[in-house]
């Protein structure tokens, strides 16, 4: 990935985001935080006191998950994806092998043999959606920076390249989920 004008190649990570995308029609899951660290992976969700409805957590390498720690309910969604020795980010696919619809706190666990992640999901969300096996989830690459700061003429996802505007949704900045402030 190329650093966009006036952003130093340092923070160009922090003005991409992921979306998670469905293939089969486009719609998006949920903006996405990733952890792919053994740090990130060991401490998931634990300690939040909420997941907002559209965001999500794609968790790799994941068979297993358990609720221990955990204040609130999720939806679980484990994923093979297609090729496992491909670096996390945009392009990457996983089709759906199991959907688990609010996994309880404390005493829940969920697992999938043949899952590579799971995507953890406010509960509720999966039903929402429609998710079901077999559908194949995609990452997808979106700009959050300001309009003013994109690239001329660059395609954004939302249409907010309006003058003024502001890309909605969240940074993926060292694993946490910050929700930008609005103009």
């Amino acid at each position: 990935m190329s650093a966009a004008p006036n952003v130093v190649p340092d923070q160009a990570a922090a003005t991409r985001g992921l979306d998670l995308v469905r293939r089969r029609d486009g719609a998006v899951v949920c903006r996405l935080e990733l952890a792919d660290s053994f740090v990130r992976r060991f401490l998931g969700l634990m300690g939040r006191g909420e997941l907002p409805r559209d965001a999500g957590l794609w968790i790799e390498p994941c068979t297993s998950i358990h609720m221990m720690f955990m204040r609130f309910s999720i939806d679980a969604v484990f994923v093979r994806r297609a090729a496992s020795g491909r670096p996390l980010g945009p392009g990457v696919e996983g089709e759906i092998l199991k959907v688990c619809r609010a996994v309880r706190p404390w005493i829940g666990m969920a697992w999938c043999t043949g899952a590579t992640a799971v995507v953890e999901l406010a509960a509720g969300r999966a039903a929402e959606l429609g998710l079901v096996e077999g559908d194949v989830l995609t990452l997808d690459e979106r700009d959050v920076r300001p309009n003013e700061e994109r690239r001329e003429g660059a395609p954004t996802r939302n249409g907010d390249d309006a003058p003024g505007t502001r890309a909605r949704g969240a940074e993926v900045t060292s694993g946490a989920i910050d929700k930008q402030q609005e103009v």
